[in-house]
């Protein structure tokens, strides 16, 4: 294959300015896609022989409206239909990486140039770069290109914005001297020869594809720390195995003396979603459970108000979690006079304090706190069991039995065990937490952790409910100020004093640990749903000395105390908030397990869940659910005041630039002849157009043009862009008839993206080819993201086959957007 080192480029000019012989005018040819070519092109001449130039009208339209009998005429400020010209550019994975090692390198010596200020104060880069500047009208940017990198495409905004102000890039040549065309924004083209090597300043347009605006990072994937099966199922199950602690008493205030039969029957149900889960766990295994399900088998709209229901969740696990411990800490001789409501914001305070100076969850400490918890709740049982059956000889459970008579009849069976049900499904609370942290978990550890909280849940629940309606009288058993400590109460009967605190500290400690819990959770949900631009930006915000999130951590606070305050700390109010938020998760993930199997039935697996069971899952749930609405429809107005708050902010994200034109139009047409009105109006359109500025990857092997449509389709309805980029990495040809193949699909896909450019003209559709060595993998994404800007959770992908090389984990957080087409 040819190679031609001349770095010299052959640019298309929209003005006719043609100053150099490179210049091609755009009167010579009838299309509309911009091609960026240079000499490497000459390696492919069906790509070098067809340019296309980018006449798409750039003239601001006028727009009409007719009041009443009257006609008025709006020129509103647009972003420019000459930004959204398409591009096409061919580049090779070993240049990009060249290009990065030098960005890299540039950026750390930055680094460790900054002064104190700079490292420690907010805002002190911003000062000095936008305040001390002598000429505020320059904007000065720096990046390096090797020149031994002579096989590269330089990426050009023709017809831009009609902004007259300079832009000064600075690059840094090595050695060599090179041909360098110089381009301002009025395209006046000259071609100088760089004679001094050592600086050259090019009047040009900030470049998009090798100038990103995000801090280059190392391309070697972080060594981390993968936890066993012991350490993943504390962290996970000192969540679930605290929940018998206060669902005991709730299920028992329902059932009664059928209270254990309840248990069972939510175990029979938790044994069923452990197929469910593994399944998807082995499909994506990737963080987020449900949202990430949801994100890759639906819409993102349904995905992100599915995702509140889980930040309900944390707020609700917070605040039973709470709770729960100050009502067992008040068992402890010394803690009796705590409050309940201003001791539990205490504790919500204190760990809200801890996680902003970035004390977060230890695995050694969950494992110490699970151990002495199981070891804690072993010894109740044996205790318990040597009490009723040498003491009283199960008199009080015979007794408990002869008070519950009155209700032996059909109807009132069957409405104690429906109600009990609801109840008890509190004490599974925790079970989906293994699936928000899968991807820090070994591999096969998943599925042995849902099991291992499966026996836990199976065994502990039933049998500590068993023994409480053995040790305590029905009316102890149902008094709503005794069951919130209802297991403390059970151990002083069972073994005394000692054992009634020993207890309780447990209960505090492992209880305190759920509020820690929840605290990390909706951290990182938040964050990742922050990230995905489902919630405003500034929860990414973190402080300078902790670098933690302290916006969200706040925020959760402030829910938090709000919920305590409302429900005047009840523990069956929030209870019932609890698990109605907690069962609308559950029922979600079956759901989104169903579509797994019809949207992405091809997604490689190694665990399957029967349809049937899917369904039986989603039928008990269900009954869970209706039965805590009905017992108490107060509980689902308290979530829906919750829940508004969360879906409301999604909602306000996704309509947000309808939003701004709205407001635009209001004040441009009343406001229109003021100076106000025109600082306004700008003001608004500026951030309009920030907001569609994001672009997006779509990462294609040999797609049609009816999939690569299906994309740009998702694209618009799921995201605030104008601006997609159609990537095609593959390997490098091995022979010549590789070869011509390549540049016939490259080509061919070419083509597809400038007529797709064409059908959408309010939106820039980029067509960028990739050569790597490897082919498509992780690396290659990794520098993608580096070079091109674009985060991971950006980026694309039709769903891959199971002879797909790699799982979707390893590609760090794709998201799969079509099923038609196929990776092999």
């Amino acid at each position: 294959m040819p190679n031609n080192n001349n770095s010299s480029s052959t640019i298309i000019d929209n003005n006719n300015n043609n100053n150099n012989n490179n210049v091609l005018n755009n009167n010579n040819f009838e299309s509309n896609y911009t091609i960026i070519s240079d000499s490497k092109y000459q390696q492919y001449p069906l790509l070098k022989n067809d340019a296309l130039d980018n006449n798409k009208n750039s003239e601001n339209h006028a727009k009409t409206f007719t009041i009443g009998e009257e006609t008025q005429e709006y020129n509103f400020p647009r972003w420019s239909i000459q930004n959204h010209i398409g591009k096409f550019h061919l580049l090779k994975s070993n240049d990009l990486l060249e290009q990065h090692l030098q960005a890299l390198k540039q950026y750390e010596e930055e680094q460790a140039n900054k002064s104190f200020i700079q490292k420690w104060i907010p805002g002190a880069d911003f000062i000095l770069q936008n305040c001390m500047k002598k000429d505020p009208s320059v904007h000065s940017e720096n990046f390096v290109v090797d020149s031994s990198i002579n096989n590269h495409s330089a990426s050009i905004n023709f017809g831009g914005n009609n902004d007259h102000q300079q832009h000064t890039t600075n690059i840094y040549y090595n050695n060599n001297n090179h041909n360098t065309t110089t381009i301002n924004k009025n395209n006046e083209i000259n071609n100088n020869l760089i004679i001094n090597h050592e600086e050259q300043q090019l009047d040009t347009k900030n470049d998009d594809l090798y100038n990103p605006l995000v801090n280059p990072e190392p391309l070697e994937p972080k060594k981390e720390h993968l936890l066993g099966q012991l350490a993943a199922t504390a962290i996970c199950g000192n969540d679930i195995t605290s929940s018998c602690l206060y669902v005991i008493g709730v299920c028992i205030s329902y059932a009664g003396i059928w209270s254990p039969i309840c248990l069972l029957f939510v175990s029979i149900l938790l044994f069923l979603f452990r197929s469910i889960y593994a399944e998807v766990g082995s499909a994506i295994t990737l963080n987020g459970a449900s949202y990430t399900l949801l994100l890759n088998t639906t819409s993102k709209m349904t995905a992100s108000l599915a995702a509140c229901l889980t930040i309900i969740s944390y707020v609700a696990t917070a605040v039973v979690s709470g709770t729960s411990a100050i009502e067992y800490l008040k068992q402890i001789p010394g803690c009796e006079n705590i409050p309940l409501i201003p001791g539990t914001i205490v504790l919500l305070g204190i760990f809200m304090i801890l996680n902003l100076i970035g004390i977060t969850e230890s695995a050694a400490a969950a494992v110490f706190i699970f151990v002495t918890h199981i070891l804690c709740l072993s010894i109740l049982t044996v205790y318990g069991f040597l009490h009723i059956s040498v003491v009283n000889q199960f008199d009080i459970l015979v007794r408990n039995w002869n008070d519950m008579q009155s209700t032996f009849d059909a109807v009132g069976i069957a409405k104690a065990i429906f109600f009990g049900f609801g109840a008890a499904m509190l004490g599974v609370t925790g079970f989906e937490s293994s699936a928000n942290f899968i991807e820090q978990q070994k591999p096969g550890v998943f599925p042995k952790t849902l099991r291992n909280m499966w026996a836990l849940v199976s065994f502990f629940n039933p049998i500590l409910c068993f023994i409480s309606l053995c040790a305590l009288p029905m009316q102890t058993l149902t008094d709503p100020t005794q069951n919130a400590s209802l297991l403390s109460l059970v151990g002083r009967v069972a073994a005394g004093k000692w054992l009634q605190i020993l207890l309780s500290a447990d209960a505090a400690l492992v209880l305190s640990g759920g509020v820690l819990t929840a605290y990390v959770g909706i951290v990182g949900l938040i964050r990742q749903m922050a990230l995905d631009r489902a919630f405003p930006s500034f929860f990414l915000k973190v402080n300078a000395l902790r670098k933690t999130n302290h916006f969200i951590i706040i925020t959760f606070f402030i829910l938090c105390v709000s919920m305590v305050s409302i429900l005047n700390g009840n523990i069956d109010s929030l209870a019932g908030v609890y698990t109605i938020a907690f069962l609308s998760v559950m029922m979600l993930f079956a759901m989104g397990d169903l579509l797994l199997k019809y949207k992405r039935s091809q997604l490689k697996r190694t665990k399957r869940a029967k349809k049937t069971v899917i369904i039986i899952s989603i039928f008990g749930v269900l009954c869970a659910l209706l039965s805590n609405i009905l017992v108490n429809p107060e509980y689902l107005k308290y979530f829906a005041i919750y829940y508004s708050i969360c879906a409301a902010t999604v909602l306000i994200m996704f309509w947000r630039v309808k939003i701004l034109k709205f407001i635009i139009y209001i004040v441009y047409s009343k406001l229109k002849d003021l100076k106000i009105g025109n600082f306004i109006t700008k003001l608004l359109v500026k951030q309009a157009k920030e907001i569609n500025a994001q672009s997006f990857i779509y990462f294609t092997k040999n797609d049609p043009i009816s999939m690569l449509n299906k994309a740009i389709l998702y694209v618009r309805d799921n995201e605030l862009t104008d601006w997609l980029r159609i990537v095609h990495v593959f390997k490098t040809p091995k022979n010549e008839e590789e070869f011509l193949l390549k540049e016939q699909i490259i080509d061919r896909m070419r083509r597809d993206c400038q007529k797709l450019d064409e059908i959408y003209p309010r939106m820039r559709i980029d067509f960028i080819a990739i050569e790597s060595e490897n082919g498509f993998g992780p690396d290659v994404i990794r520098l993608i993201e580096n070079r091109l800007g674009v985060r991971k959770n950006l980026m694309f992908i039709s769903c891959p086959s199971h002879r797909f090389s790699h799982k979707v984990s390893d590609l760090g957080g794709l998201r799969i957007i079509t099923n038609d087409f196929t990776y092999h």
